[in-house]
């Protein structure tokens, strides 16, 4: 909404440049008339003043406008704190919070708005959506020589066997190489040792069926259980509100239609005291939870395909996954919220990515441990790594382990172990949703991993699955 002193706040804020840049170029004595010009089509100037090159009159014209400009950012910035204050009012009525809480929550939306804005400016014109890729010409080609497919059914089947082999990043690694390390972690088999791991005693359990070389076992002592108290699964009205209000009803969700704004529209139910709706579907949420049986409606993700900047190369794309708005619901409040905070105490000191901590601090500690290092002359070893692919490298299995050794309880491992297991994906593309799909168990032998990047839970998995192998450095390092 335009307000009145808008345009009057732009007309001083012009005319109190254009005397500025005159004074400059009278005091360098380069006059450009026609950026002057410019300059004056959107402001009151006369001709005499103009042209008039007066050191005099440009100081006391400039001595005016200054003195303009001030009162009017003065005017600006109290009309601006009424109109929040006000709002405020309106959002804690709405939300039922103090109008501090309330105004805070708004500034930091505005700060966060802005901050896309300039990105999206710097940006520039979104990417269109993706219509075509480029594939290398022959396996042997290495992608040095490639051919651009357009075809519905060619891109599509390209990007599947693609999204496929991404999903199978981690297969090459001991625990999918040795039978005995597999079947260890995984909750499916009768057989498997998730306790003995837990407890500390699979060494010595099963160390006579497996030879483990010094790293493995060191990775497996890391395993061990550090949280003896379970996370809470249970989940109230003021989790959903809590949740919900968060997000723009605009947010792309669940493939199944039911978006992110129908959810948003029960919060009235709140407000007017009538839960009914929400409470179905909190009940609906807890006994799936708490009966490691995910819903067939859950079990459906969306893989968006879309350009990193880097060209169309099949290699170069980035996967987004969509999936349901309750199941993302259910993920972030137990393990994003209460699991990551039930860790936070426990986790390595080197994690940066949890409550209390910023990437600046990571910043920070690598220029101090370098600059000590450089004082005291000492020998060090730091690791800087991409952290390419990085949760669909992540084992299903080992993040299961990961998360239950922070106290998440087993029946909340295995429902996320389900969901992965029985997940089923489609493409979306220029050319809309695939018919075509697959999944992570369509071969067994070599079943697809990572945690589900696009959930609210994607992060915290990964998050504990570091504190594993961060563990496993600290074992195998010969010096703290």
């Amino acid at each position: 909404m335009h307000q009145d002193w808008e345009p009057k706040s732009q007309l001083i804020a012009r005319t109190f440049s254009y005397w500025k840049q005159k004074k400059l170029m009278v005091q360098k004595k380069m006059i450009h008339f026609c950026h002057l010009d410019k300059l004056r089509k959107k402001i009151h100037i006369t001709d005499h003043e103009h042209t008039s090159l007066d050191i005099h009159l440009i100081n006391k014209q400039l001595k005016i406008y200054r003195g303009k400009w001030k009162a009017q950012k003065k005017k600006c910035f109290e009309l601006r704190m009424k109109f929040l204050e006000d709002h405020a009012a309106l959002l804690a009525e709405k939300m039922r919070t103090t109008d501090a809480k309330a105004l805070h929550a708004i500034k930091r939306a505005e700060e966060s708005k802005c901050t896309f804005c300039t990105i999206k400016q710097i940006l520039g014109k979104q990417r269109t959506q993706l219509t075509d890729i480029d594939v290398p010409s022959s396996p042997m080609d290495m992608g040095f020589s490639t051919t651009t497919i357009s075809n519905k059914q060619d891109v599509e089947y390209h990007l599947i066997h693609r999204n496929k082999c991404h999903s199978r990043q981690s297969l090459s690694t001991p625990f999918f190489q040795s039978p005995t390390l597999q079947q260890a972690i995984d909750p499916h088999h009768a057989n498997n040792s998730i306790n003995d791991l837990l407890q500390g005693t699979f060494q010595h359990s099963r160390v006579r069926d497996y030879k483990l070389n010094d790293t493995e076992k060191k990775f497996l002592e890391s395993l061990k259980t550090i949280v003896t108290t379970d996370v809470p699964l249970h989940l109230s009205l003021e989790d959903f509100r809590q949740y919900f209000k968060s997000k723009q009803e605009g947010t792309a969700s669940s493939p199944s239609g039911r978006h992110m704004g129908h959810y948003r529209a029960m919060l009235e139910c709140l407000h007017h005291n009538t839960p009914t709706l929400p409470s179905i579907i909190l009940n609906i949420a807890m006994i799936s939870l708490q009966t490691a049986t995910p819903l067939h409606r859950w079990q459906q993700a969306s893989q968006l395909m879309l350009e990193k900047g880097k060209g169309k190369h099949i290699d170069n794309l980035r996967i987004i996954q969509l999936c349901e708005a309750d199941l993302n619901f259910i993920l972030h409040v137990v393990r994003g919220k209460r699991l990551i905070r039930h860790a936070s105490h426990h986790l390595d000191k080197a994690q940066f990515a949890i409550p209390g901590q910023t990437c600046h601090n990571a910043v920070i500690s690598k220029q101090l441990y370098l600059d000590l290092s450089q004082q005291t002359f000492s020998t060090g070893l730091m690791i800087d790594y991409n952290a390419k692919a990085v949760f669909d490298r992540v084992i299903s299995g080992i993040a299961n382990l990961a998360c239950r050794r922070f106290g998440l309880p087993k029946i909340a491992g295995d429902f996320m172990h389900n969901l992965l297991f029985h997940m089923t994906f489609h493409l979306v593309t220029g050319f809309s949703k695939s018919a075509a799909t697959f999944s992570n168990a369509d071969d067994l032998p070599n079943i697809g991993q990572g945690v589900l990047q696009g959930s609210s839970s994607a992060c915290p998995i990964y998050i504990l699955n570091s504190d594993i192998c961060l563990q496993s450095y600290r074992r195998c390092s010969v010096s703290t």
